[in-house]
């Protein structure tokens, strides 16, 4: 058994002398593979050859990866002369293990119609749609296998051996062909054996029935579910399950949902409530991480030569070698300027300095942005085209009385 086949459904023809059985593998995407064959001769009513039944829908299948597995599900032909040996037999093994099915030759039935109760013998009856499952089959039968062992949803495999699949089992595969024929004054096409053996085919549709099939307990019913969604109904509840979310990662909803719909002043507040969330979350990453790694590679470093730190031996000196500052990227800023004239004040008043001021704005040194900025002065004075307020005397900040900002 291939290791890619996830569950094997197998089937029983019945016939008037013989019952016959195959075993199919099923992957992903209904890939398949057939696993086994087996013919059993005799009366068909008789309990000898029923006990043979019961021993082979017992035997277990060993996977290419050493799994053993057993069937999963059986379908058994219940029509002909022996549906009450089939219905016997279906009770007997369990009446969800084993179903008793029978074709339904007409075009637009469901693969498997599985009832809702158990008929007057006390068995699962199902209706099989022999006309889209062999219209399954043969499309699928022309799906060629990938060569490099890729999986193909919907390829049909066979084994090389001849007593599971020789050139009988593959022409009763193909036995059937689509004839056209005049039903009621209406021309339809139907699928005709025209006296050739099919049982291999009735079996593939048996097993294609098997995986249509949904288990449901006693009294249960398939629903559909309503498709009237979202309603107006949606949008406060998606908002409520997005709140409880925010509050156990505390995280604003604003920006848990990027939706700043508020005032400045409210929407600067959220900023700052996952700001927090953000920073604690940096500074673990730093000190659990970043920094320990860094340290580690400076003693590599060291230890190789690459780097020269005289008294690095030093506990005092190696922390001062290896000290770092980590910078993430900006916080950014819902009004930039606001926020550049806050940095100012808080430059002014000397709580804070102009390299946490740079990398909280914009994510880069103080050091990057002064050496580049030197840069661009001088390549300006050199080009002759220097801005006056740089060109001007540099005179003395005076903070300026704004007047009161009306939130929006």
């Amino acid at each position: 058994m291939h290791p890619r086949g996830l569950t094997l459904m197998g089937s029983i023809d019945t016939q008037d002398d013989r019952y016959e059985g195959r075993v199919w593998a099923f992957g992903l995407g209904e890939e398949a593979w057939l696993v086994d064959k087996w013919v059993l001769m005799g009366d068909p009513a008789s309990e000898e050859l029923r006990k043979k039944v019961r021993l082979k829908v017992r035997q277990q299948y060993v996977r290419g990866d050493g799994a053993k597995m057993g069937v999963e599900r059986w379908c058994w032909d219940s029509g002909g002369h022996y549906t009450d040996e089939v219905y016997a037999e279906s009770r007997a093994l369990g009446d969800t293990w084993v179903i008793p099915v029978k074709g339904a030759n007409v075009p637009g039935k469901p693969i498997a119609n599985w009832p809702k109760s158990r008929n007057a013998k006390k068995v699962y009856l199902t209706e099989v749609g022999t006309e889209n499952a062999k219209e399954l089959i043969y499309s699928r039968l022309k799906i060629q296998p990938n060569t490099s062992g890729v999986p193909v949803p919907g390829c049909v495999h066979f084994p090389a051996n001849d007593d599971i699949c020789g050139e009988d089992e593959l022409k009763q595969l193909t036995a059937e062909t689509k004839e056209l024929k005049i039903e009621k004054g209406r021309r339809v096409y139907r699928w005709t054996a025209k006296g050739r053996r099919n049982e291999a085919l009735d079996c593939f549709v048996y097993a294609l029935g098997e995986g249509a099939i949904v288990d449901l307990a006693p009294g249960e019913e398939p629903m559909v579910a309503n498709p009237a969604r979202p309603n107006a109904q949606f949008d406060p509840f998606f908002s409520a399950i997005v709140k409880e979310i925010g509050a156990a990662l505390e995280l604003p909803l604003e920006e848990l949902m990027l939706h700043y719909s508020s005032s400045y002043s409210a929407a600067r507040a959220a900023m700052l409530q996952a700001w927090r969330f953000y920073t604690m979350r940096r500074w673990w990453l730093v000190c659990d991480f970043c920094q320990p790694s860094y340290e580690l590679m400076f003693d590599e470093a060291v230890a190789a030569g690459r780097i020269r730190a005289p008294g690095y031996r030093d506990p005092a000196l190696r922390r001062a070698y290896t000290q770092a500052i980590w910078i993430g990227p900006a916080r950014g800023a819902i009004d930039e300027l606001k926020e550049a004239k806050a940095a100012r004040e808080r430059i002014d008043v000397g709580i804070s300095n102009e390299t946490m001021e740079t990398a909280a704005m914009s994510g880069e040194t103080w050091q990057q942005v002064n050496r580049q900025r030197a840069r661009e002065l001088k390549q300006r004075r050199d080009n002759g085209t220097t801005p006056a307020t740089v060109a001007a005397a540099p005179k003395p900040l005076v903070p300026e009385p704004e007047p009161p900002e009306d939130e929006e």
